[in-house]
């Protein structure tokens, strides 16, 4: 079971590079076009689907190398880079089909990448990250019990 979840992990941040660098052609492309940014909300814009590949490298990379298993932030960093690894199919699909509208088009940028990224991804994350902390909170409240010999109830 450990393999097929390593080979996900991997998977994922393959498809998070990927997508940053497609992301970052298209926001090239937005910027070198005048008259496009305007002001400080629209980089907010153009930047807010370049978060969900970004928070899975980064949270899978702080899951394997920065934190020890069973403490609050694994729990918090598994669950954010496991909804935002989810999360990824959903532009890469987007971006797959419609790049070449995507590219030219802002309308379609916002609409196919912005939106879902601030009204499926913010949301998700947030559960994701009470979710694994969560489980390791009772995670470790089991693992203690058994330590002991007692019940979780203890």
């Amino acid at each position: 079971m450990k393999a097929v979840g390593r080979v996900a992990v991997r998977l994922a941040v393959f498809l998070s590079l990927l997508m940053l660098l497609c992301l970052s052609l298209v926001i090239t492309g937005y910027v070198r076009r005048p008259g496009t940014i305007d002001w400080a909300d629209d980089w907010l814009i153009f930047l807010l689907p370049v978060l969900p590949p970004l928070v899975t490298i980064v949270g899978w990379a702080a899951t394997r190398w920065g934190s020890r298993p069973g403490t609050l932030m694994r729990g918090f960093l598994m669950g954010v880079a496991g909804v935002s690894s989810v999360y990824i199919l959903i532009p890469a699909v987007y971006l797959a089909r419609q790049y070449g509208l995507i590219s030219i088009d802002g309308t379609a940028y916002w609409g196919l990448l912005v939106i879902p990224a601030f009204w499926l991804w913010l949301p998700a994350t947030a559960v994701g990250a009470v979710a694994g902390i969560t489980v390791a909170v009772l995670s470790t409240r089991c693992r203690g019990a058994w330590k002991r010999g007692g019940s979780v109830d203890a």
